[in-house]
């Protein structure tokens, strides 16, 4: 059964999973170099990527999401 939120409606997000998971916790050190090497392969990543382009949206399209032109 759903928990409620504090309004006591139902929220979804707060359901029991129907599966089980293990969490493993990581040092400080090892988390932060993680997040150096990440950050680095991301930068070489984009480098191997074509430069971006603006392609031009019709003025019906662009208003109905919300672009500027």
């Amino acid at each position: 059964m759903p928990r409620s939120t504090s309004s006591g409606t139902p929220n979804a997000q707060c359901a029991a999973l129907n599966h089980y998971s293990i969490q493993v916790g990581i040092g400080r050190d090892l988390s932060g170099r993680f997040a150096e090497e990440w950050v680095g392969q991301s930068v070489k990543a984009k480098r191997l990527l074509p430069p971006e382009r603006v392609y031009p949206v019709p003025r019906a399209i662009a208003g109905a999401l919300d672009i500027d032109e």
